[in-house]
């Protein structure tokens, strides 16, 4: 049961509107994991909102016990703004932690690993997922954006894994416990690792080179084809532990993909199509 705490570094994940002044809150907190709470009067204090804005870091009081804590007081640490691409890997970043993580069990290591996440995707130019200058092509803007955002999510996505309790050995043969070998191949046995299968098998479905196991476990994502092939892999490992169920921020991404393509193509009057808002859902 969650204990009173005071300045806890915590992190918002996500916050939505409670009552008529309130809203509801949650953290990624250093101590005690995934804490749900209620801040009081939100609209009529100036800048509560805004220290409540997701990916920034703040410390918070909060006092009660059990599902929903009430927040005393919350001090902002550091702001982080995420715009364009950067933004839908924060909003699922975020997604990911609130579906998986289990309430009060203190993840220290991943809050730190959450931190360097998010400001490695602070870091990103905000022109992440616009096509190059002159260009409209949607294809130019999704590889741009993949090549800079896609191993921070991966390198995330692994460490969350790790934390979970279901890690994945990207350098052992789960059959025999014999290194994996570039030059051999590979099959994703799920829940437990890779095991070799005969040369015949390599262009089988969930069968990879040695070489790009190799590569995903030193965390070297600069070959596309060893980034393609790790968001397979640890996406069908986290859909697991989402019980099937999908992300919304998935859904937000492919939307507001259709709605780029759709203005590359309408002529340049009027109003621009208005994205649809990025938050969680309630």
């Amino acid at each position: 049961m969650t204990q009173p705490a005071d300045r806890q570094p915590a992190y918002v994940l996500h916050r939505r509107a409670y009552r008529e002044s309130s809203a509801l809150v949650e953290l990624l907190t250093r101590d005690f994991g995934l804490v749900g709470g209620v801040m009081r009067g939100v609209k009529r204090t100036p800048g509560s909102a805004r220290d409540l804005e997701p990916f920034g870091q703040v410390v918070v009081s909060w006092r009660g016990r059990g599902q929903l804590v009430t927040l005393l007081r919350t001090e902002p640490v550091v702001r982080r703004n995420l715009s364009g691409d950067a933004l839908f890997a924060g909003l699922y970043i975020n997604e990911l932690l609130v579906r998986t993580l289990g309430r009060e069990e203190p993840v220290t290591a991943l809050f730190e690993s959450y931190d360097a996440a998010i400001e490695a995707l602070a870091q990103v130019p905000s022109s992440t997922g616009e096509p190059s200058k002159g260009s409209h092509s949607t294809t130019d803007a999704e590889q741009w954006g993949s090549n800079r955002l896609e191993p921070i999510l991966r390198t995330f996505e692994r460490q969350l894994l790790d934390e979970l309790g279901y890690g994945i050995a990207f350098d052992v043969d789960i059959a025999n416990g014999r290194p994996i070998e570039p030059g051999r191949f590979y099959r994703v046995v799920d829940g437990e690792g890779f095991r070799e299968v005969d040369r015949e098998d390599a262009s089988s479905t969930w069968v990879f080179d040695g070489a790009q196991l190799a590569a995903m476990n030193a965390g070297d994502y600069t070959d596309r084809a060893v980034l393609q092939s790790a968001k397979q892999i640890l996406r069908r490992a986290i859909a697991v532990r989402l019980g099937g169920r999908p992300l919304a921020t998935r859904r937000l991404f492919a939307a507001a993909r259709r709605l780029t393509s759709e203005q590359d193509t309408i002529p340049a009057r009027g109003k621009p199509l208005a994205l649809p808002g990025a938050q969680l859902p309630s």
